[in-house]
């Protein structure tokens, strides 16, 4: 199983993110009409780096993950699902591999930022606020 994958379907189990999202879950890639509906948790990920030791196949990667809270009307909104975010995340390595089936050995959090900007279509205001992670999952 991949990392989005498993990520995706641990917090689908994670009563105070669909309170929330309901399933409103989407990868980086998902289609603009698909993530209209908010809030929602968008997850992108960034480029893996595999721990290599010497005369060894990697065991481990460590993946930046980055997770968009984003809610209309104003910033609270976006900080309250991401604060839901991180405590669903952060420290939950055994709950994310039981939930998802792929080993996940630790969770590190690099940052947290807030964004800002109009939505075009709809005129109102759309904030998000990224809670950033490094995973450190089995291969």
């Amino acid at each position: 199983m991949r990392l989005y994958q498993a990520l995706y379907k641990y917090l689908q189990t994670q009563a105070p993110v669909t309170a929330l999202v309901g399933t409103r879950v989407y990868d980086a890639h998902a289609d603009q009409g698909r993530a209209t509906k908010y809030p929602c948790v968008v997850i992108e990920m960034i480029d893996d780096q595999q721990f290599h030791s010497i005369g060894a196949n990697p065991t481990a990667t460590r993946r930046p993950v980055n997770f968009y809270c984003m809610a209309q009307g104003n910033g609270k909104a976006s900080d309250d699902l991401a604060d839901i975010v991180y405590t669903a995340i952060m420290g939950q390595e055994a709950a994310i591999t039981m939930a998802s089936g792929l080993t996940v050995r630790s969770t590190h959090l690099n940052g947290r930022r807030n964004e800002y900007e109009d939505a075009l279509e709809t005129d109102k205001q759309l904030y998000a606020t990224v809670v950033e992670f490094d995973i450190i999952h089995d291969v």
